[in-house]
């Protein structure tokens, strides 16, 4: 499948890819770095105090940002970092902080949260809704891989250590739960590590194997359909992009490599025509 490297910095720990429908630009974080990046016809970044880790959009100028200590407002057509906080997390920012997040189709917002050290059973996701912050999962270690079925009747997390994606039935009406969550896909006996997702116009969700240098793509009833290796050992997040909504953008981490970083680690990674996306909905504020 045709791919490039996207040329930018190499990152840390690139995360939260999201393509902005009406902008029509690419934005990503590297989390320990504290960066924010925008790619469109030349590339921008924001270097902030705190680290960001998921992204949503509001309208062309405002975007929200889940920083380590909660939820932010920030005017993506500004060169200034100045953040406005909308709400923050119940925790201490010196052991907790964001981790992988979505806006969902009811205008809310699924963000995660773990322990710094990774304490098993510490990852938490919380729902930002009509101004709210709800837990809505606990339990969890490494929360990941938050995404929405294009039909509004499913919602997508998964737990990386466990080497599990869960599923969870939604009222089609305010996105609660209709339902406990039930596994989706269950990869620990070939001991695969889950990453970041993304649903596509065709209900089916696209992720990557944090390690294995693979995105995978499974349908709706949690059958493999494709498995596409990558030159990047550590991808971590994919988002549907571009024009038509048909590129797949990969980020992915340089973390802990050392000697065995390749040119393709900590980079943005551009596969095209790989499927067709759906636009990511807007958080209501």
């Amino acid at each position: 499948m045709p791919s490039e490297i996207m040329s930018h910095p190499r990152c840390t720990l690139g995360e939260g890819p999201i393509w902005h429908p009406t902008q029509q630009r690419f934005y990503w974080v590297d989390i320990p770095e504290k960066r924010l990046y925008c790619q469109s016809s030349e590339l921008k970044f924001w270097q902030f105090e705190q680290m960001p880790s998921a992204i949503a959009w509001v309208d062309e100028q405002w975007i929200v940002i889940a920083m380590e200590s909660g939820l932010y407002r920030f005017d993506s057509l500004s060169d200034s970092t100045d953040l406005s906080l909308l709400v923050a997390f119940d925790h201490d920012s010196q052991q907790y902080r964001s981790n992988d997040g979505r806006a969902d189709p009811w205008g809310g917002f699924w963000i995660s949260t773990l322990s710094l050290d990774e304490i098993q059973g510490e990852g938490k996701i919380y729902r930002f809704y009509q101004g709210k912050l709800q837990l809505i999962v606990d339990g969890l270690t490494i929360p990941n891989g938050i995404c929405f079925s294009a039909d509004k009747q499913w919602g997508y997390y998964a737990d990386s250590p466990s080497s599990k994606i869960y599923r969870v039935k939604l009222n089609p009406d305010d996105g609660s739960f209709l339902e406990s969550a039930q596994v989706f896909v269950d990869r620990s006996e070939e001991q695969l590590i889950p990453d970041g997702a993304i649903i596509d116009a065709n209900n089916q969700l696209w992720t990557t194997h944090w390690g294995s240098s693979e995105i995978v793509c499974y349908s709706s009833d949690g059958q493999l359909i494709k498995t596409i290796k990558t030159d990047a050992i550590q991808p971590t997040c994919p988002a549907f992009g571009g024009n038509n909504l048909q590129d797949l953008f990969v980020t992915s981490a340089s973390i802990g490599l050392n000697e065995r970083c390749t040119q393709a680690d900590g980079q943005v990674l551009k596969l095209f025509d790989c499927g067709q996306g759906k636009p990511e909905p807007a958080l209501q504020l």
